[in-house]
């Protein structure tokens, strides 16, 4: 019933910036947002019926441990549940702000531990593959449509949620309301990223390797420029995502080589802007990872070189039961910590409009990661992936 239906849905929607900033833009008066808020329920009931068949799927791999296989199962029930909240909503609710509000926030609530949950599940059976040196590719591209779905549907939800809030609270001209920025400047969201990462750094190894950011290099106009449109918060999570790596990595090499005290060797950043895009440069001497294994370690979902804050069975069952994902929060690890999902998430995080992450890594050495974001990120449509 559940693969018919979300066929019956289509495929979905690739998202743009632009039309995200038209809809926030469109003003609480007009035919415009109620229209918006139409195409956005029915959006989110396809994005929700694909990701309920993917659930499904990942759940019944074999070679899946029983108990994680079981709380995959609760994740689907949150996801029947909010399609049958979705299409409870009467047509003629379906546009207005009210409506939005109750049913995304719920939505919201009930699926928040969804993807730490099933980081949890799947990390053991992709190391056991790994172990093997078994082919992963189907778990692998599983997980990563998973993921990019999940990325899309929040920003659809998030969007909507901001507009009806600034709506409410009267907040209009000049200030847009929403996720979206047209000009947002990289520069400032390097900075803070960078700042989070040494006091995370800090909190765990209780030291942290400077993080330096080099001048911007002198270019001629509007090249200098380095505000591009975006999702201001999803560019900074994925940057400190790539800032946290590093400087762990950095650290625990310094460590390694010279014992407590070592200097550790600083993390160079490079904020470098061109026509095209502005880019950010990511330089660390943390030893870098073996060529036969980086593909495979920074790509592939729920591989990580860090140790999990939890055994994965009892982390699935506390967020399965409705537990925080921040249970690791004390012990000074982030929710998904140890878990394999940071990179690949980046990634996708900056390829939803039109960027791009990718890693040089130099066994021995050290890791250079460019993260780009386009200029012209506004007509960059979502790239969604196949339905199963």
């Amino acid at each position: 019933m559940v693969r018919s239906a979300a066929r019956g849905f289509s495929a979905a929607t690739p998202i743009r910036l632009l039309d995200l900033l038209n809809f926030a833009k469109s003003g609480p008066a007009g035919s415009a947002r109620a229209n918006g808020r139409r195409l956005v329920h029915e959006e989110v009931s396809v994005r929700l019926g694909h990701q309920l068949v993917r659930i499904q799927r990942l759940g019944a791999n074999p070679r899946l441990r029983s108990s994680c296989a079981a709380n995959l199962g609760v994740i689907a029930e949150r996801l029947q549940h909010s399609l049958n909240e979705n299409a409870a909503v009467r047509l003629s609710e379906r546009d207005k702000r009210e409506t939005h509000v109750a049913l995304f926030t719920k939505l919201k609530q009930r699926h928040a531990t969804d993807l730490q949950l099933v980081a949890r599940a799947f990390k053991s059976l992709c190391d056991s593959l790994d172990a093997q040196h078994a082919d992963s590719a189907d778990v692998d591209a599983q997980l990563d449509a998973y993921f990019r779905m999940s990325l899309g549907l929040n920003v659809l939800i998030d969007q909507s949620l901001f507009v009806d809030e600034d709506e409410a609270a009267g907040r209009g001209p000049p200030h847009i309301p929403g996720i979206v920025r047209e000009r947002a400047d990289i520069a400032p969201i390097v900075r803070d990223a960078a700042e989070i990462a040494r006091e995370l750094c800090e909190r765990e190894l209780c030291d942290a390797p400077e993080v330096q950011l080099a001048p911007q290099e002198p270019c001629v106009p509007p090249a200098a420029e380095t505000s591009v449109p975006c999702i201001p918060h999803l560019v900074h999570a994925a940057l400190l995502e790539v800032l946290k790596n590093a400087v762990r990595a950095s650290t625990l090499r310094a460590r390694a080589t010279g014992g407590e005290g070592e200097p550790i060797s600083p993390i160079s950043v490079r904020v470098a802007p061109s026509a095209e895009d502005v880019a950010v440069v990511i330089d660390d001497a943390g030893g870098g990872i073996a060529r036969s294994r980086a593909d495979r370690l920074l790509f592939g979902f729920c591989r990580s070189t860090a140790k999990p804050p939890l055994d994965e069975g009892d982390a699935c069952a506390h967020l399965a039961s409705g537990g925080s994902a921040d249970v690791d929060a004390s012990r000074g690890a982030s929710p998904l910590a140890g878990f394999g999902v940071g990179i690949p998430y980046a990634r996708s995080q900056l390829r939803l409009f039109g960027g791009d992450l990718r890693v040089l890594s130099v066994h021995g050495l050290g890791t250079r990661v460019c993260c780009w974001m386009p200029r012209d990120a506004l007509h960059a449509h979502e790239e969604i992936p196949l339905f199963p």
